[in-house]
């Protein structure tokens, strides 16, 4: 019972606020003088307290910034937006989703062109194998990938993927395939009334451009319980055999994780994630996307790992229902600690030490 239990030293909580905060410790002070403003006045608040606010704004989904950045429609309407390229560690037997550190898609200093989604993709993936040289991962993603430049450099930096390819797309290969003989293979799940069948190819240039570079393509053509039928097809460096085409496509589907699980989440379910919280002078907005992605970061780590942040949420029985609860009890009560909150939520305020907060 999460009761007779105490918090993980490390994945609850009060050990990934710790970490956050000793990692926060380290940000030099963009003024160069930790003690003054830029009015020359002493600073009342230090920077790691200024970050810790700003992500306790997003842990306890409660924004209160304005909006700002602009962007006029043709039709005369204006949206207020910033672009940011995320990315997250899924499986396909796992709801939670671990986030990677996102890449603006921004103009970069003293750059006359504009950024793009290619350019942030390729320094999301130098980083991500600089500070993970040895993680063995397999790369998710859609046909704007299915290009040549860009496998190759997930060759070059050892990361295995499956992406989704389109026949107007890549117009060769699918023209190369159609004169030549697939394997086939047949699976289907009788509970649930699916069935799937697979052909793929191994051992086919990717285009015209690029002969040399070798793909293998799986064609997977679903029936669902109701007759309907769809068509997904990908590409990937791993060999294909009678034996992994149905882990394959459900590893290429895991893609939709970044969708369903993550932007659907962070847009839906209490982290503002379409809301604007500024634009700042220089990399205000940043800030804020990072510090959103560091909260959603540490709830699902919380839910993976945390049998009191377990026990919460399914006495709540949603995410939204929690969070509701969390900031109904912050701005009620004086909370001791995080076990504390998190038992007054699951099993009552009996034996949870919370008192009435008369501040």
């Amino acid at each position: 019972m999460a009761t007779k239990q105490s918090l993980k030293k490390h994945l609850s909580i009060e050990g990934l606020l710790s970490a956050t905060r000793k990692i926060f410790s380290s940000v030099k002070d963009p003024l160069n003088s930790p003690e003054k403003d830029p009015r020359g006045k002493k600073t009342q608040i230090p920077l790691v307290d200024c970050l810790m606010s700003g992500l306790a704004v997003f842990g306890l989904k409660f924004p209160s910034l304005f909006q700002f950045s602009v962007k006029e429609h043709k039709d005369g309407r204006i949206s207020y937006y910033h672009q940011v390229l995320g990315a997250v560690i899924a499986h396909p037997d796992k709801k939670e989703v671990l986030p990677i550190c996102p890449e603006p898609i921004m103009k970069r200093d003293g750059s006359k062109k504009n950024d793009c989604e290619r350019n942030a993709s390729k320094r999301l993936l130098e980083d991500f194998r600089r500070e993970h040289p040895h993680l063995k991962v397999i790369l998710c993603e859609d046909a704007l990938a299915a290009n040549g430049p860009h496998l190759e450099l997930l060759k070059k930096l050892n990361i295995r993927f499956i992406v989704n390819v389109k026949p107007d797309g890549n117009k060769s290969l699918f023209d190369w395939v159609s004169k030549i003989k697939g394997t086939e293979v047949i699976k289907k799940d009788k509970k649930k009334g699916i069935s799937w069948v697979f052909t793929f190819h191994n051992d086919i240039p990717l285009n015209d451009t690029y002969p040399n570079l070798l793909v293998n393509l799986l064609i997977c053509k679903e029936t669902l319980a109701d007759g309907t039928t769809k068509t997904f097809t990908w590409i990937t460096d791993i060999k294909i055999t009678e034996s992994n085409v149905y882990d394959l496509m459900r590893g290429g589907r895991t893609r939709w994780k970044i969708e369903n699980e993550t932007f659907n989440t962070l847009k839906n379910q209490g982290y503002q994630f379409e809301h604007n919280f500024g634009h700042g002078n220089k990399n205000l907005n940043m800030v804020f996307t990072m510090l959103m992605f560091l909260a959603f970061a540490i709830d699902q780590l919380q839910q993976i790992s945390c049998a009191f942040f377990q026990a919460a949420l399914k006495k709540a029985g949603s995410r939204i229902a929690l969070w509701q609860k969390i900031k109904s009890l912050f701005t009620t009560y004086y909370i001791n600690s995080w076990q504390d909150l998190f038992e007054s939520i699951a099993f009552g305020h009996k034996g949870a030490q919370l008192a009435p907060d008369t501040s």
